[in-house]
C-alpha cells in the first residue's frame, strides 16, 4: 500500500539549516551513498536505476520524506471508536530491530507484467468487500506508480515530484506473519519505507521510514506508532468511520508527538488502471497532530482500494507541517496524487 509520499519526514529548509519536520527526529549526516538503511524490516529494496531529482532553476533542491506509524509493543493505546458499527481492534505487533549499519540494495526481480483487470463491458458492478477472515495480503515485487505533484518549503521555493515512483513490496527480518514491507523510490534523493500490517479488521501503517537528501547533506528519520494507523477498514460499507490517538515513537521509545486520526470509507468509484477499469473503495484518512509539540501537521490521504489485489490503486495526499522553535518557523507543504500504472512480480 502505499502512502504517496507518505507521512513524511518533512524537510525544511533554513538559510543554513535543515529541519526534519514531523519525524519526530533531527539529525544530520553528511553525504550517503545507496539505499537508506532502516532499523525494521531488513535491507531497502530498489527496482532498478532511481530517477534523478532535478531543481527548477532559480530554486534550492529540497526533497521530503516520510516518517511512518508503526505498532510496538507496550501499553495499549487510546482505543478507536466506531461511528458506524464497531470494527476489531488492532492488535499490537512487535518489531523486531535488525543491524544498525548500512545495508546493501535488494533489487526485485523481472517478470511479465500480469494481465491488467479486463474492462467491464455492462455497468460497472459494485467491487466486493473482503471475506469474514479480513483483507489479504497484496503481491510481492514492483510497483510502478504515474506520479503528479509539487512539494514546497519556505526559503526554498517549490518543486515536482518525478513522474514516476516504484514500489517493491517485500518480506524482511522480524515481521510478523501479517506484516510486508513497502519501500518506495521516488527519486535517487527521496525514499520511503512502510511497514504494513494486513489484519482482521483492516489494514494498517505499522512503521514508515524516510531518507532525504537535500544539497550536500542526507536525512533518515523513522517512527513506530503505538497504537498502528488504520488505513482501510476490513467493513468496507459506505460510511463507516473509525477514529483513533496515536503515538509516534522513536528508536529509543521516547513520544515525539501525538496523532488524532479518522478512517472514512466515502463509497466506491471506478479508477482507470493501466488502461482497465477497477471499481475501487474509496476510503479517506485525516490527521492531525495535537497542539504540545514544536511540529504541528496536517495530513490528508485518499485511496482508491482494491479488494481484487488487496492494495490501493491510487492515492492522493495532501500534506502541510510547520515548526517553530526560538521564535522562527518554518513550513513545508506537499500535494501529490500516485495511480498504479504496472506491476512486475
Amino acid at each position: 500500500m502505499s502512502r504517496g509520499p507518505s507521512l513524511r519526514v518533512k524537510i525544511i529548509a533554513g538559510a543554513s539549516s535543515v529541519t526534519l519536520l514531523v519525524a519526530g527526529v533531527v539529525g544530520y549526516k553528511l553525504t550517503h551513498k545507496g539505499p537508506p538503511s532502516f532499523r525494521r524490516g531488513g535491507q531497502f529494496a530498489i527496482a532498478g536505476p532511481p530517477s534523478t531529482t532535478s531543481s527548477t532553476a532559480g530554486v534550492t533542491e529540497t526533497t521530503a520524506t516520510t516518517a511512518a506509524p508503526t505498532a510496538t509493543t507496550g501499553p495499549t493505546a487510546p482505543a478507536t471508536s466506531a461511528t458506524t458499527r464497531k470494527s476489531g481492534t488492532a492488535s499490537p505487533t512487535t518489531a523486531t530491530s535488525g543491524p544498525a549499519g548500512a545495508t546493501s540494495t535488494t533489487r526485485a526481480a523481472s517478470g511479465p507484467a500480469p494481465t491488467p483487470t479486463p474492462t467491464p463491458t455492462g455497468p460497472a458492478s459494485p467491487a466486493p468487500a473482503p471475506g469474514p477472515t479480513g483483507i489479504g495480503k497484496p503481491a510481492v515485487g514492483t510497483y510502478t506508480w504515474s506520479i503528479d505533484g509539487t512539494e514546497g518549503a519556505s526559503f526554498v521555493g517549490t518543486r515536482k515530484f518525478p513522474d514516476k515512483m516504484t514500489m517493491v513490496v517485500h518480506g524482511g527480518a522480524g515481521l510478523k506473519p501479517e506484516q510486508l514491507v513497502f519501500d518506495l523510490t521516488y527519486s535517487d534523493k527521496h525514499a520511503e519505507r512502510e511497514i504494513v500490517g494486513f489484519r482482521n479488521d483492516g489494514v494498517y501503517f505499522d512503521f514508515e521510514g524516510g531518507s532525504v537528501t537535500f544539497g550536500p547533506r542526507t536525512e533518515t528519520s523513522q517512527a513506530d506508532y503505538e497504537p498502528p494507523i488504520l488505513e482501510v477498514p476490513a467493513s468496507l460499507q459506505p460510511g463507516l468511520s473509525r477514529s483513533g490517538v496515536t503515538q509516534a515513537k522513536g528508536a529509543d521509545g521516547n513520544i515525539s508527538r501525538t496523532e488524532d486520526w479518522k478512517t472514512t470509507v466515502l463509497g466506491q468509484e471506478a479508477v482507470s488502471v493501466g488502461g482497465a477499469t477497477v471499481n475501487a473503495w474509496k476510503v479517506q484518512v485525516d490527521r492531525k497532530i495535537r497542539p504540545g509539540s514544536a511540529d504541528q501537521g496536517t495530513r490528508s490521504r485518499t485511496m482508491w482500494f482494491d479488494p481484487a489485489r488487496n492494495l490501493w490503486v491510487k492515492f492522493v495526499e495532501v500534506f502541510h507541517g510547520e515548526r517553530h522553535t526560538a521564535g522562527f518557523g518554518f513550513t513545508y507543504d506537499s500535494n501529490v496524487t500516485a495511480v498504479l500504472a504496472s506491476f512486475t512480480p
